[in-house]
């Protein structure tokens, strides 16, 4: 691989910007607002770039460098408003960073899954899983938390919220869906499903790409 990000114009199908990035390129995140687009890679860095667009060229100018871990970046969310940048993945630490200045704001340390972090409808909370099965609310800009979410019975597998509202979902390796309001704390419906996957056990499983584990993870898949 030569370790380039790229960006693609999708109606014409053909790249229109890219740039050498210093390891295998992970996960990309584009902001809702602003020009930028950010990418995590296979050595733990995140970068933050501003899209200068000219008739129909692109311009990537890089904003920001963070690595807060040499592990590998599997997850990247801007929020609501662009000001924070939330990341996890191999090292199981959530991380949260200030977009305007680059810096590394904070860390949630623990044992979370990339694929059980995501930030709320306005920007203001994180929602993650925990060493219980729980979800875990935080505030968003001090990390410090606002509650726990009770009503699972084994450990999640995933976490996602509705961009339009104060809902969230939340899923576990026993095949339980939860939906609560993020605001309140309350339960609103919950759902038991199958799949074949569910419960399965990988833990020490070789042969798998970080993109085969993580898939089978977020289909219910577990580890000791």
């Amino acid at each position: 691989m030569d370790r380039r990000f790229c960006l693609y114009d999708v109606e014409e199908s053909r790249e229109v910007a890219s740039v050498q990035q210093s390891a295998n390129v992970n996960v990309v995140a584009f902001s809702s607002r602003l020009p930028l687009v950010a990418c995590g890679g296979h050595d733990g860095t995140v970068t933050v770039w501003e899209m200068l667009v000219e008739d129909d060229r692109v311009e990537l100018v890089k904003l920001h460098t963070m690595r807060a871990s040499p592990r590998a970046v599997w997850r990247l969310q801007f929020n609501s408003d662009d000001s924070l940048l939330l990341w996890g993945g191999e090292s199981k630490e959530v991380y949260v960073g200030n977009v305007a200045s680059g810096e590394n704001k904070s860390s949630i340390p623990g044992n979370h899954w990339a694929v059980c972090t995501t930030f709320s409808s306005d920007g203001r909370r994180l929602v993650t899983d925990s060493s219980m099965p729980q979800v875990m609310i935080w505030d968003a800009q001090t990390v410090e938390p606002v509650r726990s979410l009770d009503g699972h019975d084994a450990n999640l597998t995933a976490v996602a919220a509705d961009p339009t509202s104060s809902v969230i979902a939340s899923a576990d390796s026993g095949a339980m869906i939860k939906s609560w309001d993020f605001s309140t704390g309350d339960e609103l419906a919950s759902v038991r499903t199958t799949s074949p996957y569910i419960g399965m056990n990988i833990t020490d499983v070789t042969g798998l790409t970080d993109g085969q584990f993580r898939a089978l993870m977020e289909l219910g898949a577990v580890v000791d």
